[in-house]
């Protein structure tokens, strides 16, 4: 690439690229207006022309962080001059661009990494590739299930490298086949699923626009695509021929396979080919406006598949990448397990997980630390008295409010179901509010979860039924009465992070009465249900900053009432990712420190990986001691943040807002956990009682150092 003074970069391609790939760095780019030109080494003919023009163009992309990613559509075509030249003004020191959504060998390595504690996944190396890299297949199955009756499906992705979406496909169908839904779990009951995420690794890696020729020579690409019928074939082909005649040699049967490619670039519409009517019947449920067509032959996938299997059922997609999110391309590989399903017969599971002897309550609180609790306040101690009485004074004002639902008020949500949860992003940019966002749902989610934890907490302290007769009416006006409960699912992005950080004030009050003798067991089964169904959702989508821990807060809390040791495991294992992917080795969050309000959004993730620790306290796991080799552990954590929480203006990162004490409560939990002097001076800053305001509200009654002993307990089942 060629840089002139006027911030003008031209690029050109190599001979035998197509004009299409490029994947580029910027440094020292903030706010600088940035012209790119990109020439091409041969002419444009009609077919290489709509990679940058017309209704199937090429959509540049640009991010700051290789994972979120956003369209430059600033662009234009000249075929004479053979160039495509487009702007942007990078809002970062240093920001990516690429052709399209780019999709890495590395990033599928940490992909995988991170659903790697799942029981019910398997990576494995399947042989190596023309230039000695590694190849996997993943097989997705219920270990626990015997595998005999199983079906058999084989997918695989991506034989042209530059089809970066295809592995989006895969990463979506991995995503869903992992999920807690409730097909996904009947899937992983009743069939076999092998997926090979990217058959053109080296072309990946090389930046080929196909795969790398049989020599091993990156400048020689080949069309992987029609060599399954060659002998030999290129060894990413080979590898995966391979497993399928061994697999047929130990007697066992493929029932269906299919074989996605992705255009990189925007796409006009969906092409899907079947093998047989029945297939494509059920594609059409799930995809109505697809292009229905025969699938692909001539020396590709399914003529190798039907010498081993005449019968085998099969598809192929072409063009998946309709829309321009990287979301609709996981979305893709989601409806295709669908129509799997729906082929192969296999319906939802429709009940939860079998109780297990799960004691009540015990998700912040087991009935031991209440009694020692109780036992200081009748005694008067200071500071938990005053603490006690002001939660005392919460409960009593939730015995006086109303019941609070998403059907009351604001905009109708953009399915037109006012049961689905609805509401603005608060921000015009990072920070900075926007006072004409509908922020009803999420308010009356707040009101709603704050409610059930205070009167949860006035009968756990006192006995008095009229606390738990309340917080039924809030609990069922939210979740179970068919005219004012919320559905239960999350919804979008914007749902993501508020559902998971109001709920759980809802789990945390159902906890408490959860024994209580005036709940009719059939009302509170059907709550235990709709929690189930909550878990499941929230286990089909993940995020790299403080939403996922906020999510695992959500999950973990969930299970408590769910009574799924399931769903409680999966998010104890996955709180240990936090600290290898959100942390760095002095402790902070490094997804949190570009942030406007830096402070205030690092410690909100901190508080959510504290709030989690708390719960597998509870069930004798313990997360607060877990440190990785490199020492990075969430003690690495507080002990980082709580210089800045006791003195805000020692903070050397943005925060354009004036930090208030948010989520400074947790170090009420941090100096139970360890009595070290800079805790205790953030507690001495921002004076007891101290108080949760996400979840756990009162926690200088509920958690202080000394009130009761701080134990890894391991007295509960399941």
């Amino acid at each position: 690439m060629v840089e002139s003074p006027s911030d003008t970069f031209t690029m050109e391609f190599a001979p035998g690229s197509g004009g299409l790939w490029f994947h580029i760095k910027l440094s020292d780019c903030r706010d600088r207006n940035m012209n790119f030109i990109l020439k091409m080494t041969r002419d444009l003919d009609n077919n290489s022309a709509h990679w940058y023009d017309g209704e199937r163009r090429n959509t540049p992309v640009a991010s700051h962080d290789r994972r979120t990613w956003e369209i430059i559509k600033t662009g234009s075509l000249d075929k004479r001059s053979r160039t495509f030249t487009f702007n942007y003004t990078p809002a970062h020191d240093e920001e990516w661009i690429a052709y399209f959504y780019p999709f890495t060998d590395r990033q599928l390595d940490e992909f995988l990494r991170n659903y790697s504690t799942s029981p019910h996944i398997r990576t494995e190396v399947i042989g190596n590739t023309p230039m000695g890299r590694k190849q996997v297949m993943v097989t997705i199955t219920d270990a626990g299930v015997p595998d005999a009756n199983k079906k058999v499906v084989l997918l695989i992705f991506r034989e042209d490298a530059w089809e970066t979406l295809g592995t989006y496909n895969a990463a979506g169908t991995i995503k869903y086949l992992l999920s807690n839904d409730s097909l996904a779990v009947s899937l992983r009951k009743n069939v076999i699923f092998k997926l090979v995420p990217i058959v053109s690794v080296d072309g990946v890696v090389e930046d080929s626009l196909l795969g790398v020729g049989y020599d091993a020579n990156p400048d020689h690409s080949i069309y992987l695509t029609s060599t399954w019928m060659n002998e030999p074939s290129p060894k990413e082909i080979e590898n995966i021929k391979q497993q399928v005649r061994d697999w047929k040699s130990s007697g066992k049967r493929i029932d269906l396979a299919g074989r996605y490619h992705s255009w990189g670039f925007q796409s006009i519409e969906n092409v899907f080919g079947v093998s047989n009517e029945r297939l494509k019947n059920s594609a059409k449920k799930y995809l109505p406006d697809a292009m229905m067509e025969s699938a692909s032959r001539g020396g590709r996938f399914p003529d190798f598949l039907m010498t081993l299997y005449p019968d085998i059922t099969y598809f192929d997609t072409e063009e998946t990448a309709v829309g321009t999110s990287i979301e609709d391309a996981e979305n893709f590989g989601i409806d295709t397990i669908k129509i799997i399903a729906d082929y192969l017969g296999i319906n939802p599971a429709s009940v939860p997980p079998q109780q297990v002897n799960f004691t009540h309550p015990g998700m912040y609180l087991s009935q031991e630390e209440i009694e020692a609790i109780k036992a200081k306040v009748n005694a008067n101690e200071e500071p938990l008295k005053t603490a006690y009485d002001r939660m005392i004074s919460a409960g009593n004002l939730a015995l006086v409010d109303e019941p609070a639902s998403i059907t009351y008020g604001g905009r109708e949500p953009p399915s037109g179901d006012k049961h689905d949860y609805f509401s603005d992003p608060p921000y015009t940019s990072d920070g900075i509010f926007d006072p004409k966002a509908d922020r009803s749902d999420y308010e009356s989610a707040i009101r709603m979860g704050k409610g059930v934890r205070d009167l949860g907490l006035a009968y756990a302290f006192t006995g008095e039924t009229k606390y738990a007769d309340k917080a039924l009416q809030f609990i069922r006006a939210w979740t179970l009465d068919p005219v004012t409960g919320m559905n239960p699912k999350f919804t979008d992005w914007q749902s993501n992070i508020e559902i998971s950080i109001t709920l759980p004030g809802m789990f945390y009050g159902a906890d408490l009465i959860w024994d209580y003798k005036g709940w009719d067991p059939a009302d509170r089964e059907a709550f235990r249900s709709w929690t189930w169904k909550m878990i499941e959702s929230a286990k089909a989508w993940q995020s790299e900053n403080n939403y996922e821990n906020w999510r695992l807060v959500f999950i973990s809390s969930a299970s408590v009432v769910a009574e799924d040791p399931g769903s409680r495991k999966y998010a104890f294992e996955r709180w240990k990712s936090i600290i290898r992917d959100q942390m760095a080795g002095n402790g902070s969050m490094v997804k949190e420190t570009g942030r406007t309000n830096s402070l205030t959004y690092s410690l909100y993730a901190v508080n959510a990986m504290m709030q989690t620790a708390e719960i597998a306290r509870h069930f004798g796991v313990d997360l607060y001691n877990y440190r990785l080799p490199d020492g990075r552990s969430l003690e690495k954590a507080l002990d980082f943040y709580a210089p800045y929480a006791a003195d805000p203006q020692a903070w050397k990162y943005n925060q354009i807002t004036a930090y208030a004490g948010d989520n400074a409560a947790l170090y009420e939990l941090a100096y139970s956990f360890r009595q070290k002097p800079a805790y205790k001076d953030i507690i001495t800053k921002w004076r007891q009682p101290m108080y949760e305001s996400r979840v756990m509200g009162p926690v200088t009654l509920t958690h202080s150092s000394g009130t009761y002993p701080f134990t890894i307990s391991g007295r509960r089942s399941g």
